[in-house]
Formats: C-alpha cells, structure tokens, sequence
C-alpha cells in the first residue's frame, strides 16, 4: 500500500471494517441539508431566495418549506417548486392564513390547516397576500400512495353471499313457519313485559302508598302536637280598641290576669303603627307577679330599669328566649302610655297609647294580650288518669283570677265537646271539686255563675247557656 490517499482508504478498510462507514457517515453529516435549492429529485423553479428545499429526512424524503419556517411567513411572498415526475403524492403540515394565502396543489388551492395527503401532477405553487401572517408556516414532503380502505373483508364478503344462497334456498313454507314462530316468540315476550311491567308499577305504587301514609301519619302527629301546644297556650286579651273591638277592665282585673303570665309577657298589637311597632313584646323580669301592668302599659309609661327589669322584643321567641331586645328606650311623660319613643335601634315618635289622652293617642287600634296555659285538673279515659286531692284541686282551680274551668268530652255531643264554667262571685274560696265533680247545683245560675261554649263568650262574659238544673 502507497502513501496517497486513496491508498490509506484502502489499509484502513481492509484492516478496520467499522471505521469506512464511520468516515462516510461523518462526512455526509456535515454536508448542508437545509435552505437548498434543489435536492431529492425537488428543485425551486422562482422564488429561491424565499422557499426552500430540505432533505433532513434523507435524500429519497425531500421536502419544500416556506420562507423563516417554522416561524411567521413573510408578506407579499411565492414561489414555483417542480416535485419532478417521480413525486405523485405529497403530505402536507403546518398552516396558512386561510382565504388569501394558498399552496396550489394539482390546480387544487389549499389554504388554513394543512394536513393529510394530496395528490400532485406538475409544479406546486406558493402565493401570499400583504398581511404579515403571525402563525407558523407550510412544510410539503414527498410521501407514499395512501393505502386504500378495505371497507369489507373477503370473510364478511363470503359470509354475506353465503347468507343470501342460503336465504334463497328457503321456500315459503319454511318462511311462513319461521315467521309465526317469530310471531309466537314476539307475543310471548310482549305480555312477559307487559307482565314486568304491572310488577313493578304494583311495587312503586306500594312504595308511593307507604310514603304517601308515612307523610300523612307525620303531618297528622305533627297538627296533634300542634293543636296540643295550642291547647297548653292561648292569647287572652287584656286590653282592645279599634278595629280589634272593644275589651276594658278594671284595673285589678287587667293586674291579675297579667301577672298570671309566667314570664312576664305582655304583647301589643297595633295595626295603625309603623312596621317596627305592630307586633311587640314587652316582658317584665324583676318581680312579674307583682308588677303595675296597667299603669305601666296603659297610663304612663317609665323607662325606669331598661335592660334590668324590663326588655322590648320584635317577635315572641326573642321575648321567650331574650334575645335582640331594643338598643333604645325613653318615658316618664305624664299620660303617655307604652312605648313612648322606644325602638329597635333608635328613637321612634308618635307609637304610643294613652287611656287618659284617649283621641289625642297617635294609636287608635290596639290590643294587649297575654299567653296563658291550660292546667290538668282531673283527667281520664283517652285524655289520660290525672287525679288530685280535693285541696289540691280546689287550691289549682282558685287560682284562674276569672274563675274559669274548661270541660273536654271525647264522647259527648257536639255542644258538650268543650264547655267553659266561670265562677262570677267569689272564685278564689269557691269549692270547685264538690261543685263540679261530687254534686253540681244550679243556685246562682247567671248570677254567681255562666256556662259558655267558647273560650272568648266566657272571658267576655258572652253568650251565655240559657238552661241549667241540677
């Protein structure tokens, strides 16, 4: 072996296989593979110094790029490329500003996305319009014939014709016979459905029946509750005028109904007041049982002990609870009656009632009323087994300062259902349990005593029985 080149190829190739390959692979990577203006078979025709050819896939996979791809495609830009006669198809990638930059493509325009596969006869052609395009640019590769879409398998196609003989052969008996089986089968399995179907409308009927009785057994414990609390506690008026009608009492009487209220609860209703002060609660905390409620409420008002011995609420269960009382309170005028210009957050003028003032009050329709709860006395049958003592009894019954005792009666007549007995003369020393439940006496009927049918006829002294003996 000489000392030339072509020699030291020849010693190193004999003596190293791997290194030839390794020396013509290096060398042909280093040869340019983009920005060309030919190769592969592909060669730009006009427009070189804007699209260009790339062989980066390999020589028999050239490819055609736009100017700066893939970065934004200049304006006012084209471009002839001869794909020469061996390309017959072409991929397509990237895109380009759709409606006015097009790839011409076989005479066919291509604009937008480009993707998939195109046909290609001739020269393809690049034009762009004078808008800047900000989006990437197109990239045209030499590709394959697509592979056709096979859209039946020679098995399915055989299995087909198969079934067709087959369906041929069959006479009109054969068919008639499987066509009433089939009607048979279809019957059978209609009125199986059908059957399936009363089951299960029978069983979400039972369920909705179950739940419709549920809802109704809980709405009627819930109204029994509620006439329940209802029974334990009714509003009686202490004071009215105006459109609530008109109810007065004595001083005493209106001081002992009042101070029967436990918690000291007095509301006042007022239908010709601002909304603040239609419905209010006042409630008495140091010493309700003895308290003035008629000279208090009625006469002149004192906002002595605000927040101490006294509170103003919007709503009965504040009251009941003493929460959110009025933050304002003020009084001590001679002759003006409850609230003065007390309110929830401030001063509210012009609220008030007056019994002295009388037409000059701002408040011409009020009503004062107190919740007072039913005591068992004596009970039995479905109301239960309550028995007392005669002291006992005597000593609950002398107590009601109205001298009222209510009867309920499951199984008497309509008229006898819920009767109220009132004591006229001397209702604390009265013997209520001799009277009512040993030997009842009718001395002193409309008298010393009145037997009414409603709670109001009796503490109004309304309507009373018109008979009575014993």
């Amino acid at each position: 072996c000489r000392s030339n080149s072509s020699c030291s190829i020849l010693c190193i190739s004999m003596k190293t296989k791997w290194v030839l390959p390794l020396f013509f692979a290096i060398q042909t990577a280093a040869g340019p593979v983009r920005n060309l203006v030919s190769g592969g078979g592909w060669k730009i025709l006009k427009g070189k110094k804007k699209c260009s050819i790339t062989i980066e896939h390999g020589i028999k996979n050239p490819c055609a790029v736009s100017p700066n791809y893939p970065g934004r495609t200049p304006a006012e830009t084209s471009c002839v490329i001869d794909v020469g006669k061996k390309t017959k198809w072409v991929r397509l990638y990237g895109r380009s500003e759709q409606w006015f930059d097009y790839l011409t493509i076989a005479g066919k325009k291509y604009s937008g996305i480009l993707s998939g596969v195109a046909k290609s006869t001739g020269n393809i052609k690049w034009t762009s319009d004078f808008w800047w395009e900000p989006r990437t640019g197109w990239k045209i590769c030499k590709a394959k014939k697509p592979p056709l879409k096979i859209l039946e398998s020679s098995k399915g196609k055989h299995m087909r014709l198969l079934k067709a003989a087959k369906a041929r052969r069959l006479t009109a008996a054969v068919r008639a016979r499987r066509a009433r089986e089939l009607k048979l089968r279809k019957k059978k399995w209609a009125t199986a459905r059908r059957a399936a179907r009363k089951r299960a409308e029978a069983k979400r009927a039972a369920i909705r029946a179950k739940a419709i009785a549920a809802r109704r057994a809980a709405a009627a414990r819930k109204r029994r509750e509620l006439a329940r609390r209802v029974a334990a506690y009714t509003w009686t008026t202490l004071y009215a005028k105006g459109s609530f009608g008109t109810v007065t009492r004595t001083k005493a009487e209106f001081n002992a109904l009042a101070q029967l209220a436990k918690l000291g609860i007095v509301r006042r209703e007022c239908t010709n007041c601002l909304a603040t002060h239609k419905d209010v609660y006042f409630r008495r905390k140091k010493s309700p049982e003895d308290w003035d409620y008629y000279d208090g409420l009625l006469v002149t008002w004192r906002d002595v002990g605000f927040h101490v011995d006294f509170d103003i609420y919007s709503t009965w269960d504040d009251a009941k609870n003493d929460k959110n009382p009025w933050k304002f309170c003020n009084g001590n005028v001679n002759e003006y009656g409850f609230p003065r210009d007390c309110g929830p957050t401030g001063s509210v003028w012009h609220q008030w009632n007056s019994l002295t003032k009388g037409e000059s009050s701002y408040v011409k329709h009020v009503k004062y009323s107190i919740k007072l709860r039913w005591t068992t006395l004596y009970a039995k049958g479905s109301f239960g087994t309550v028995t007392k003592t005669k002291a006992e009894f005597n000593a609950l019954a002398q107590t009601a300062k109205l001298g009222i005792v209510r009867r309920e009666c499951t199984n008497c007549l309509a008229t006898h259902k819920d009767v109220y007995f009132r004591r006229k003369t001397s209702p604390e020393d009265w013997d209520y349990y001799d009277g009512l439940l040993v030997t009842w006496r009718d001395v002193g009927f409309h008298v010393d005593f009145d037997i009414y049918s409603t709670w109001d006829d009796a503490k109004n002294d309304k309507n009373p029985w018109k008979f009575c003996n014993g």
